[in-house]
This record gives C-alpha cells, structure tokens and sequence, in this order.
C-alpha cells in the first residue's frame, strides 16, 4: 500500500514535470519564487525519518546551508538553523534561516524564512544478509514555508524519499533521491499568482555516532524553465537517541 502510494508519486511528478516544463507561465514563477526563498526549497534535504527511517526519541538540532546560481555573477547564499522533535509515528520539525543574495542589496535585499515539516518513515525493504544487509527506506516529508520580503511568499511541498540504508554499526554512508510537488503563492499589493512545480532531490547521507550524528550534502531543485539547482549541506546532531 505504501509503496504503491511512493510509486504513483514518482510517476505523478515525472508528468507534472513534462507538462510544467512544455508551457510555463506567471503562475509557475511564482511557485518557484516562493519554494527557493522559503526553507522549503532554499536548501537540501536533512537526515530526517523520512530519509534515514530513524525516528529517535528526543530532539535533535540541525545547521543548514545552501547555495544557488542567481543572475550571471552572483548567488544567493542560504543559512540557517533548525530543531525537531517526535511527533505520533514521525517526526515534526522548524527551520528558522536567511535567505542571502550577493547583488546589491537595493537590487535583490534579502530576507528572513521559517519553514515547518513533518517526517514519517513509510516502509523499509530488507536487502542483503549478513553484513552486507541494508534496506530501501521509503518516507514521506510535507513541509510548508513563510517568509514576507516585499509582500508574502507561502510555499508547501510533499516528498517521497528513497534511501539505501545499511544496517551494519557504525558509520553508514548512504544515497536518497526525494521526487515531490511543490506549491507556492506571493501576494504584493493587489496581485497575487499562485502555482505548482515538481521537486527533486538526490544527495548522500551519513549517519555516525550511534546515529546522533547526520550529515547530508545534495542537491534539489523545483522545475522551473531556466530554474537553478539548489546545492547544500546539513548537519544535525540528536540530544537522545
């Protein structure tokens, strides 16, 4: 059941995809605008429930960066900082950032962001035996971002993470690729436009430290014509297991 829901989300997201990039308008600008300038879109993936299937159980802390072309010479430099903490089957999460651009500041100032997610591991897939087992994680993470630049920007995403986890001690490297929708609004003044793209993500994973430790780098992009890839790093630490 579960894994029929993550593949039709994969099939879902490739015809989005095709039919997003074939003809795009002020709606679609609009959506990408408010998913790369809130959390939801501005950086990579963390090591979540959804991507590693660890659910913990107490809070764990996170430092977030990412990285994106903008305009011929200058990007735009995302930081910030997040916590989560168990919620029912999954995990419930913030992430409180700034969203900085390297223009001029009267040309493209930059912002403030928050975002709030929820993380749940679907299935797990053994793999293997012995030493080398792993399992295929499959999960699912929503998220919804805020940020008010110039007028509002609200965005919203749903994800399906793959992840090849070993199950073996110690430290564990490992890939995820997160296909999902996107959706994002910006209001200013009396004009307001509102779309949806699909998301991508892809990237590695660590888990250390009788996994306390997770570090992913990756990147993610939502698909826009003439749209950018996202490029970051996370790394989050567990105050319990």
């Amino acid at each position: 059941m579960n894994r029929g829901v993550a593949g039709l989300m994969i099939c879902a997201t490739a015809l989005l995809a095709s039919q997003q990039l074939a003809a795009q308008d002020a709606s679609d600008s609009a959506a990408y605008r408010a998913l790369t300038q809130t959390p939801v879109g501005a950086f990579s993936p963390w090591s979540s429930t959804a991507i590693a299937g660890r659910r913990g159980a107490g809070l764990a802390l996170h430092a977030r960066y990412g990285v994106q072309s903008f305009r011929s010479n200058d990007y735009v430099h995302n930081v910030g900082a997040g916590v989560d903490l168990p919620l029912a089957n999954g995990r419930l999460g913030v992430t409180f950032g700034r969203y900085n651009p390297t223009c001029p500041r009267d040309d493209c100032p930059g912002h403030y962001m928050v975002s709030l997610s929820l993380d749940q591991n679907l299935a797990a897939v053994a793999l293997g035996r012995s030493e080398h087992a792993a399992s295929l994680d499959i999960g699912l993470q929503g998220a919804v971002g805020y940020a008010r630049p110039e007028g509002t920007l609200l965005s919203g995403s749903a994800v399906v993470p793959f992840a090849l986890v070993p199950r073996r001690e110690g430290l564990r490297f490992f890939p995820f690729v997160a296909p999902g929708v996107g959706v994002g609004l910006t209001h200013q003044a009396d004009d307001t436009d509102a779309g949806m793209l699909p998301l991508l993500a892809m990237g590695v994973s660590a888990l250390g430290a009788g996994d306390r430790l997770g570090v992913t780098a990756g990147v993610t992009r939502a698909f826009l014509r003439g749209g950018n890839w996202v490029a970051g790093v996370n790394v989050g630490w567990a105050l319990h297991r």
